[in-house]
């Protein structure tokens, strides 16, 4: 998918030009030079078992490229798409309603896991330490007597 994209940008094209259609001929035209890499690999001098592995996966691309569908490449970019709208937006809101750079307490706390998470001197996020009951402790005390 990622060599379409690329393709279709390098022709100074846009993402919305990633409809079926486009999708089509692009996966055609893959298909054809993965064809004919082939081809190639088949007439060169390459050790026989090396060149054998070569095509047999070669083969394998092609084989695996006709379950990528051009409807399902254009309703994934329409998905990824629509996904970029809807970050961007949520980052609006977060920087509108909380600011920016409030802290890592802060973001925690809207993100609504400030309860099981903390952060460290260092920065980096760790679990928070909840200290258990004294039944709690008990209980584990008795059930790591047990043994294996």
């Amino acid at each position: 998918m990622a060599e379409g994209v690329f393709a279709l940008l390098d022709d100074g094209r846009c993402l919305a030009d990633a409809d079926q259609a486009y999708w089509t001929e692009f996966l055609a035209a893959r298909r054809r030079l993965i064809g004919a890499v082939i081809e190639r690999v088949d007439r060169s001098a390459i050790e026989p078992r090396q060149r054998a592995r070569m095509v047999a996966a070669l083969k394998a691309s092609i084989g695996r490229g006709y379950l990528i569908t051009p409807e399902l490449c254009a309703v994934y970019l329409e998905a990824w798409q629509a996904d970029c709208v809807r970050w961007h937006k949520h980052i609006r809101e977060l920087r509108r309603d909380h600011g920016d750079g409030q802290g890592i307490e802060d973001a925690l706390a809207t993100l609504r896991i400030d309860h099981i998470v903390q952060s460290a001197a260092d920065g980096r996020i760790r679990a928070r330490v909840v200290p258990r009951s004294a039944a709690t402790r008990s209980a584990v005390r008795a059930w790591l007597a047990r043994g294996p």
